[in-house]
């Protein structure tokens, strides 16, 4: 069920997301990140090393949707917003993610990715993923 009164709300966290808010978390983790994406010769290896940050990435945003639903409770309106908020956000951060990992090859791109588009991926991955737990950690 969609309402119209909640669509602007919807732009707004849209917008937020396209302006790039702040890092992933902690200092020590994007150096890391970072290190381990470079250091990388293959993608298996690139996958063993940048896979489990993303996984911490992704129970971190987690959090904060829990934590926000639990602010929320019985507000349906905004359980709505935040179930479309989340559901727009994996869909824009799939696609600019492996729009990014095309374009640093050249040609659109399915996985498996080469050793530097999938490099582009996961660089994006966690920058996206940094931009999303800023914006919830406003709320």
């Amino acid at each position: 069920m969609r309402h119209p009164s909640l669509l602007p709300v919807c732009r707004i966290l849209s917008l937020a997301l396209l302006l790039g808010f702040a890092s992933i978390g902690q200092a020590s983790e994007p150096g890391q990140f970072t290190s381990c994406l470079e250091r990388s010769r293959t993608n298996v290896e690139l996958d063993q090393c940048g896979g489990s940050l993303l996984k911490l990435f992704e129970e971190r945003i987690e959090g904060e949707y829990h934590r926000l639903g639990g602010k929320f409770t019985g507000n349906e309106k905004m359980q709505e917003m935040l179930k479309n908020s989340r559901s727009n956000w994996e869909h824009y951060r799939n696609n600019q993610c492996v729009m990014e990992a095309s374009a640093a090859t050249g040609s659109y791109v399915v996985q498996p990715f080469s050793l530097e588009a999938n490099r582009v991926y996961f660089k994006c991955m966690a920058r996206t993923f940094g931009e999303m737990k800023s914006s919830l950690e406003k709320y």
